[in-house]
């Protein structure tokens, strides 16, 4: 059954961290766990497991529980619609080969494409589905079997 394209709209990513938390990625002393409203004195801990938070931003601040619930259902279906997407490729993909197939969640098409060690699929609506995969030299993807577990 399709779903219309409108309901995957992603949420606010609720997730464990601060809200101001972000992460800056690259080389040099600027980069990791940084604050996104400047606390730049605060030591952001590696170790999250520490019993108040607060101890360590006091400008810290929290999602509520309903974004929370709200971003782990939108992470749910997500998963769920990949999972029906890697099911309806055709089973193996031989290698060097691309093409699309209808998508199985929505009125949008389903691109795949396999190489060497590697496979990408990714639907046409926006925020549907999409993944790439790591795959093991000489292995079949996707199993004939019908395994859909990522290498």
């Amino acid at each position: 059954m399709s779903i219309k394209p409108s309901s995957f709209e992603r949420p606010l990513r609720a997730t464990n961290h601060c809200r101001h938390y972000s992460y800056k990625t690259g080389m040099g002393s600027d980069h990791g766990p940084q604050c996104a409203v400047g606390h730049a004195s605060v030591a952001l801990p590696i170790n999250t497991c520490c019993s108040d938070p607060k101890e360590h931003c006091p400008a810290r601040a929290e999602y509520t529980d309903e974004e929370r619930a709200a971003w782990a259902a939108a992470r749910e279906a997500s998963t769920a619609r990949l999972i029906a997407a890697i099911a309806a490729l055709p089973r193996p993909i031989p290698l060097n080969t691309s093409n699309s197939v209808p998508c199985p969640s929505c009125t949008g098409r389903l691109s795949y494409a396999r190489w060497h060690r590697g496979a990408e699929i990714g639907c046409s609506t926006p925020n549907c589905c999409g993944a790439r995969f790591n795959i093991a030299p000489g292995v079949d993807w996707p199993t004939p079997e019908g395994n859909v577990d990522a290498a």
